[in-house]
């Protein structure tokens, strides 16, 4: 039996723990996104100057309710990752589809023209990782717009299938 040197492995530092751990969280909150609804377009709306991040949100909540009571007229699930691009300026990421409670589809027409504050993408969502890339911003959540009908309201307490507030653009310290 030949004998040789063995290699000893040291143990994972701390910082190797949270990296790998932090990977690991990415992935799965990722996964959890990309799965949680049929998302059907995909949008990067970058601002053109800098806004503070109170205004950015905002201006991409005015998006999402122009879209849903001028065009689309349905309950719309977005999931919205706010981050700095590389120049420094204020971009958002969006997944957005019809809620699974009503039918219809969105297309990139339906969106075209609403974000007049600079350079968009949109396209049609084809699963090629938006969600695991928005899971790795710290400033991200999902909600539910409503297009305000009233049959969707119950008394006192708001629309059946947006029931939770957005959070408020102060929480966006960016």
């Amino acid at each position: 039996m030949k004998q040789g040197r063995q290699r000893l492995r040291r143990p994972p530092d701390d910082d190797h723990l949270v990296r790998s751990s932090r990977h690991y969280l990415t992935h799965v909150v990722g996964e959890w996104i990309h799965n949680l609804y049929s998302w059907q377009l995909f949008a990067t709306l970058t601002f053109a100057t800098e806004v503070p991040g109170t205004v950015a949100f905002d201006r991409f909540t005015s998006l999402c309710r122009r879209l849903i009571r001028e065009r689309v007229r349905r309950h719309v699930a977005v999931a919205w990752f706010i981050d700095r691009q590389r120049r420094g300026v204020l971009h958002i990421h969006t997944l957005l589809a019809i809620h699974p409670m009503e039918e219809g589809c969105l297309t990139v027409p339906q969106l075209d023209g609403l974000w007049p504050w600079g350079d968009r993408l949109i396209e049609q969502f084809n699963g090629d990782g938006a969600a695991y890339y928005g899971a790795r911003h710290s400033h991200w959540d999902i909600n539910v717009v409503c297009p305000g009908p009233t049959a969707c309201r119950r008394p006192g307490k708001g629309c059946l299938l947006a029931p939770g507030p957005w959070p408020t653009p102060s929480a966006l310290e960016l």
